[in-house]
C-alpha cells in the first residue's frame, strides 16, 4: 500500500498539476471589510456557528455580514490576554478557547471577555512559558497545550492545574505554524518550527523525539515541521517548510512527496486532501491523477487572494477557508454546482469573448460560438481551449457567430450573423468554408439556425431573406424556400429556431407570426400564427420534444402544446417562472427540462411541474442567458450566456439539503446596541420602556449568505410572520406592551430551501414600576391608610365642628333663657312689693313649671310643635299676668296633620313675643299678640303679629338698656344661621308691618318659615 502510494505521488511530481483557478470563485474578506490586520494565522468555528480569525492585532468575529473585531484591554482584567492570536479551539460548552504569545483565555463567543489562564505547573521544577502555541481536545475530551518553549501540557479545565512534559522548543517564534494532531490510535504528533517529528503516547506518557538528517536520507532533512494529516490508508503525512512528507510512524523515517513548502493539510473526501502551502493550494488525489492546484493570479478578480496560505479550515456548511496574509478566501460548495468557463484577460486558456450565443458538442469537445471572436473549442480530456477566429483560420470571414450545428456526418457548420455568411468549420486543417445568400449584399447573410431531416435534407433558417431554405451541402448551392416557393408558404420569413422531431417533422419558430411545421414526406406546411385562439404570442424563441413525446414551445413564457386538440397550456403562469424570456431547451437523463432564460436556468419536471431555478449564485456564468445549449455524450449539459459557458452533471444538482443553525448576533434596544452575553438572555429582561428592539438573526450557512431568507414571529405580539431577505436579517419590533412573547425564527439555507432548523427564544416586557405586584400593594396600603387618615381626621373635624355648633347653642340658649329669667323674677318681685300675694303665688307656680319646660328641653335642637306651643302658652299667660289689661293674645292652629308632627327649634318664638310686649305695647292699652301655625306650600309658617309702634320706632325709642334687651333678636337670627349650617336646612326669618297705613301703630309681624327636613317633618304628598 505505501509503495503505491509513494509512486502516485512520484507520477503527481511528474506530472503538470491541474490549473483550477479559471473555475473556482473566492470571495474575500480583508482590511477594507474589518479586519485588524491582513495576516491571518488559525481559523475556527465555534459551536453557536460563528467563524473566528485569529490574527496578530486581534480576534475577528464574523457571521457571513459582520466583521467584529475583539482586542485586549489594559483597563480591563476579563478582555484579552494579548492581541497577537496563535490559536484556535471551540469549546464543547459554546465558549472559545485562544491561545496568543501572552497566554491562554477561555472566552464567550458573544463577548470575546472571560477568565485568563497561565501555564503554572504543580511541580515546582517545571517552568511552561506562556507563549501558547497550539491546542487540542483528544478524542477523550482532555485538552492539550503545546508552547513556545517546548512543553506539552494537559490541562485540567475545571482547575486549571497542568501537567507537562519537554520536547525541543521553537527558537524561531515569528514563524507561526505549529500543531498538535491526534492520529487514530490515540498516540499525539507535534510539529512546529525547528521542532523534529515528535510522538507523545499519552497512556503511556513515553515522548518519542525522531532524529533528522543531512547525510542520511531515510529521514528528514530538517529539523522542522508545520502539520500532520493520517490519511483513510493509514499512511501519515507530514507538512513542513521543505516539502510534503510521509513518515512512518514507528520508526520515524520518511519519504518527500511534494517539494512545496506545506503548512497545512486538511481532508476533502476519501480520496484526496488539500495542501496549504507558500505557493498556493493543492488538491492532492489518492488514486494517482495529476493533483489540482489554486493560486493568486492577478488577471483573475476572484482567484485566491495570496498564494502564501497560513490554515485551511472546512465549516459546517462545507466552505473552505483558506487564512493567508492578505486576508481570507472562502470558496463555497454550494455556489459551485456548475462548472464555469469565461473570458480572462491575458488567458489564452480561457473563452476568446464574454458572450456566448451557441453551442455545440461531439463525442471529445465542446463547440462554442462567441459573440464576436469567432468558434472556440474547448477540448474536454485536456482542459484545454482552442481558438479558431478571423485572424487564424482561413476562409472566416467574421466572428459574431450566431449558431452551430453539427450534422450527421460529423461537419461542424456555423451561421454567422451581420450578413457575413455561414460555413462549415475543418479544424484538422483549420478552414473555414464559406457559403453566402447573396455576396453582394450584408441584407440577406443573417442566420439563426440550421437542421438536417431523415432524408437528408439540410435546412437554413434565415433572420429574413427568404426564411427557411433548402441547402445542397454537397453541390453548395441554395434551393427552394418556404417564403415565395410554395403554395402553403410559411407565413414568416423571421426565422427563430428549427427542429427535427421524431416523426419526421420540421418545427419553425418565428419572430413575428408563431410557428410552422412542415411535413418532409407530405410536402405539407401547417402554420400556428399568432391568434387568441391560435399560438397565442408573437415569437418563438425555441421549439423542443422530450423523450415522452410532449412538445413545449418557449417565447414569454413556456407552453405545453397538445398537437391533437391544438391547445397551449401557459407553464410559466402556472407556475409563477421567474423569467420573462425561455431561449433553450435540453433534457438530462433522468427527464428533467432545463430551460435557458433571461434569469437564470430553470429546471423543470414536465410530470408534476414542479420547478428550480438557479442563478449566478450556484455558481452560473451569469443570469441572462442566451440560446446556446446542448447535450454532451456523456449525459452532462452546457449552457451559455452573457457571462461565458457552465458544463454540469444534471445528476449531480441536488438540492442544497444543509441545515443552517440560527443565533442572534446583535441586538439593539432603543437604538443602542447590547454588549453582553447571549443576547437571547437578555430578551428575557426588558424593562417596560425597552420596547423597540432590533435583533440582527444570524443563520450560518457561509455558502451564500445573502439567498437565505428569514421568517420571524413574536407570537403574542403579531399574528403572522414576517419574512426578510437579500441580505437584510433584521428582525424589528417596535411599542411592544408589556408581556410575554415567544420569538420564533426559521430560515432558509444558502440555496434558499426552507429547512426544519426552527428556533425559538422567550421574550419579556416587564411592566412599568407602577403596574407591579409591589407596586400595586404599596399603592393599596398607601392609599388605604390615607383614605382612613382622611376619613378620621374628616370624622374628627366633624366631631370638633359639630361639638363646636353644639356649643354655640348652647351659649346662645344660656344667653336668651337668662335674660327671661330676669324679667319673669322681676315681675313676682312686684307682685309681692304690691301685697298681690295670691298673683304672686300664681305666677310663681306657672313660673316654675314654665322653667321646668325650659331646662327640659334647653339640650334638644328640635321638639315637637306641641310642646312648644305649651311653653308658648305658659310664657303668654305669665306675661299677661304682668301687665294685666295691656294687650290680650290669641294662638290660631291649622288643623292639618302634618303640622301635628312637625318639630321646632325650643323657645325659638319667645324672643319675638317678648319683644313685642315689652317695646311695640309699651305705651298701648289695646295691645293684641296674634300667633298663628299653618301649613303652606309643603312649608311650615308661623307668623307673630301685634299692633305695636312699629320695629323702627323701637329702635329709635329705645334706651341703651332696652338695646340690650332686644340683642335677643340677633341671638334668635344667629340660632337659626347655626341650625341651618348643621342640618342642611333652609329655616328663613323676615320681618314686616302689620298695618303699614297706619302711622301711630304699624305693627310688627314676623314670619318664621320650616321647610320640610328630617330634623322638622316630612310632608306627605298632596
Amino acid at each position: 500500500m505505501l509503495l503505491a502510494f509513494l509512486l502516485f505521488f512520484m507520477k503527481v511530481e511528474c506530472q503538470p498539476d491541474n490549473n483550477l483557478n479559471p473555475f473556482f470563485r473566492w470571495e474575500h474578506i480583508t482590511m477594507s471589510d474589518g479586519l485588524p490586520s491582513p495576516v491571518v494565522n488559525c481559523i475556527a468555528q465555534d459551536s453557536t456557528g460563528f467563524m473566528w480569525f485569529g490574527t496578530p492585532e486581534g480576534l475577528v468575529r464574523y457571521d457571513g455580514f459582520h466583521v467584529e473585531v475583539f482586542q485586549h484591554d489594559p483597563s480591563d482584567s476579563s478582555s484579552l490576554v494579548h492581541n497577537d492570536i496563535t490559536c484556535l479551539l471551540p469549546d464543547s460548552s459554546g465558549l472559545l478557547w485562544v491561545g496568543t504569545v501572552g497566554g491562554l483565555c477561555l472566552v464567550d463567543p458573544y463577548t470575546a471577555k472571560g477568565k485568563r489562564f497561565r501555564l503554572l505547573s504543580a511541580d515546582s521544577t517545571v517552568n511552561p512559558d506562556n507563549f501558547i502555541r497550539a491546542m487540542l481536545i483528544d478524542s477523550k475530551g482532555r485538552m492539550w497545550i503545546e508552547s513556545a518553549g517546548g512543553w506539552l501540557c494537559l490541562l485540567d479545565r475545571p482547575t486549571g492545574k497542568i501537567r507537562c512534559w519537554k520536547h525541543p522548543g521553537v527558537d524561531q517564534v515569528y514563524y507561526r505554524y505549529h500543531q498538535i494532531y491526534e492520529a487514530k490510535n490515540g498516540q499525539l504528533w507535534i510539529a512546529g518550527r525547528n521542532i523534529p517529528p515528535v510522538r507523545f503516547d499519552p497512556e503511556t506518557e513515553e515522548m518519542k523525539v525522531f532524529p533528522t538528517s543531512r547525510s542520511d536520507k531515510r529521514y528528514k532533512r530538517e529539523q522542522d515541521g508545520a502539520c500532520y494529516l493520517e490519511l483513510p490508508t493509514g499512511q501519515l503525512l507530514m507538512g513542513a517548510l521543505d516539502g510534503l512528507y510521509s513518515i512512518d510512524k514507528l520508526d520515524g523515517t520518511v519519504e518527500k512527496l511534494h517539494p512545496n513548502t506545506t503548512l497545512f493539510l486538511l481532508p476533502d473526501g476519501p480520496h484526496r486532501f488539500w495542501a496549504a502551502t507558500g505557493a498556493g493550494l493543492y488538491r492532492h488525489y489518492l488514486h494517482g491523477a495529476a493533483s489540482d492546484r489554486l493560486s493568486h493570479d492577478p488577471d483573475i478578480p476572484r482567484s485566491l487572494i495570496d498564494n502564501h496560505i497560513n490554515t485551511l479550515f472546512r465549516d459546517a456548511s462545507g466552505c473552505l477557508w483558506a487564512g493567508t496574509r492578505q486576508g481570507v478566501s472562502k470558496w463555497s460548495p454550494a455556489k459551485h454546482k456548475f462548472m464555469q468557463f469565461g473570458h480572462l484577460t491575458g488567458k489564452e486558456n480561457s473563452l476568446s469573448s464574454h458572450r456566448v450565443n451557441a453551442l455545440a458538442a461531439d463525442s471529445t469537445s465542446v463547440w462554442i460560438g462567441t459573440d464576436g471572436t469567432g468558434i472556440d473549442r474547448y477540448v474536454l480530456s485536456e482542459r484545454r481551449f482552442v481558438h479558431f477566429s478571423q485572424s487564424n483560420t482561413p476562409g472566416l470571414t467574421g466572428g459574431r457567430v450566431k449558431t452551430l450545428y453539427i450534422d450527421s456526418k460529423g461537419v461542424l457548420w456555423a451561421g454567422l450573423w451581420e450578413g457575413k455568411g455561414f460555413g462549415k468549420l475543418d479544424f484538422k486543417r483549420n478552414r473555414f468554408t464559406m457559403f453566402s445568400f447573396d455576396p453582394t449584399s450584408q441584407m440577406y447573410d443573417w442566420y439563426n439556425d440550421f437542421c438536417e431531416d431523415e432524408l437528408g435534407n439540410f435546412y437554413i433558417g434565415f433572420w429574413g431573406a427568404k426564411g427557411v431554405t433548402l441547402f445542397d451541402r454537397q453541390r453548395g448551392k441554395f434551393g427552394k424556400n418556404f417564403w415565395t416557393d410554395r403554395q402553403d408558404p410559411v407565413v414568416s420569413r423571421l426565422t427563430t429556431d428549427l427542429f427535427h422531431d421524431r416523426l419526421g417533422k420540421i418545427w419553425i419558430g418565428t419572430s413575428d407570426n408563431g410557428f410552422s411545421v412542415y411535413n418532409p414526406l407530405s410536402d405539407q406546411v401547417t402554420n400556428f400564427a399568432h391568434s387568441k385562439e391560435a399560438y397565442p404570442e408573437e415569437g418563438v424563441n425555441v421549439v423542443f420534444e422530450d423523450s415522452e413525446g410532449r412538445i413545449w414551445i418557449g417565447g414569454e413564457n413556456l407552453y405545453r402544446f397538445y398537437q391533437a386538440a391544438r391547445q397551449f397550456v401557459n407553464i410559466s403562469i402556472w407556475n409563477q417562472f421567474p423569467a420573462s424570456q425561455i431561449l433553450a431547451i435540453t433534457e438530462d437523463r433522468k427527464g428533467m427540462l432545463w430551460l435557458n432564460t433571461n434569469n437564470g436556468l430553470i429546471r423543470f419536471n414536465p410530470v408534476d411541474y414542479s420547478f428550480h431555478h438557479f442563478t449566478s449564485n450556484d455558481g452560473l456564468q451569469g443570469d441572462v442567458f442566451t440560446q446556446a445549449a446542448c447535450t454532451l455524450p456523456d449525459g452532462r449539459i452546457a449552457v451559455g450566456g452573457a457571462q461565458g459557458f457552465n458544463v454540469f452533471d444534471p445528476d449531480s444538482i441536488v438540492g442544497w439539503t444543509f441545515v443552517p443553525r440560527i443565533a442572534i448576533g446583535r441586538l439593539l434596544i432603543n437604538g443602542q446596541e447590547y454588549i453582553g452575553r447571549n443576547p437571547a438572555d437578555r430578551l428575557r429582561f426588558l424593562a417596560h420602556d425597552e420596547n423597540f428592539i432590533t435583533l440582527a438573526i444570524s443563520v450560518f450557512d457561509y455558502n451564500s449568505p445573502a439567498n437565505i431568507r428569514i421568517r420571524y414571529q413574536l407570537e403574542g405580539f403579531s399574528n403572522q410572520e414576517v419574512e426578510v431577505g437579500g441580505g437584510n436579517h433584521d428582525a424589528v419590533f417596535t411599542n411592544i406592551p408589556p408581556g410575554k412573547y415567544k420569538l420564533t425564527i426559521r430560515s432558509t439555507n444558502a440555496d434558499g430551501q426552507w429547512v426544519a432548523n426552527s428556533v425559538s427564544y422567550p421574550l419579556e416586557v416587564a411592566d412599568p414600576w407602577w403596574n407591579q405586584l409591589w407596586f400595586r400593594i404599596l399603592f393599596v396600603v398607601f392609599v388605604g391608610s390615607s383614605l382612613f387618615w382622611l376619613a378620621k381626621n374628616r370624622h374628627e373635624k366633624l366631631r370638633i365642628r359639630e361639638e363646636s355648633l353644639e356649643l354655640q347653642q348652647k351659649l346662645l340658649r344660656s344667653r336668651m333663657n337668662p335674660h327671661f329669667i330676669f324679667n319673669s323674677l322681676f315681675a313676682i318681685q312686684n307682685f309681692i312689693y304690691a301685697n298681690s300675694q295670691d298673683v304672686a303665688g300664681r305666677y310663681l307656680s306657672d313660673f316654675a313649671l314654665l322653667m321646668r319646660r325650659i331646662l327640659d328641653q334647653s339640650a334638644d335642637d328640635f321638639i315637637p310643635v306641641s310642646q312648644e306651643l305649651t311653653t308658648l302658652k305658659l310664657y303668654l299667660r305669665l306675661q299677661i299676668m304682668r301687665f294685666p289689661g295691656k294687650f290680650s293674645s290669641e294662638i290660631f292652629f291649622d288643623p292639618h296633620p302634618a303640622i301635628q308632627e312637625a318639630n321646632i327649634p325650643p323657645m325659638i318664638l319667645q324672643p319675638f313675643v317678648e319683644n313685642a310686649i315689652e317695646h311695640g305695647l309699651k305705651n298701648r292699652h289695646d295691645g293684641r299678640i296674634d300667633i298663628r301655625f299653618e301649613f303652606e306650600n309643603n312649608n311650615f309658617r308661623i307668623t307673630v303679629s301685634d299692633n305695636g309702634i312699629g320695629m323702627p320706632r323701637q329702635a329709635a325709642n329705645a334706651s341703651a338698656y332696652d338695646r340690650k334687651r332686644t340683642h335677643a333678636l340677633q341671638i334668635t337670627r344667629d340660632r337659626i344661621a347655626l341650625l341651618n349650617k348643621k342640618f342642611g336646612a333652609e329655616i328663613s326669618l323676615s320681618f314686616q308691618p302689620t298695618n303699614p297705613d297706619d302711622t301711630t301703630f304699624p305693627g310688627t309681624t314676623v314670619v318664621l318659615l320650616i321647610p320640610s327636613h328630617p330634623k322638622t317633618f316630612d310632608l306627605p304628598c298632596e
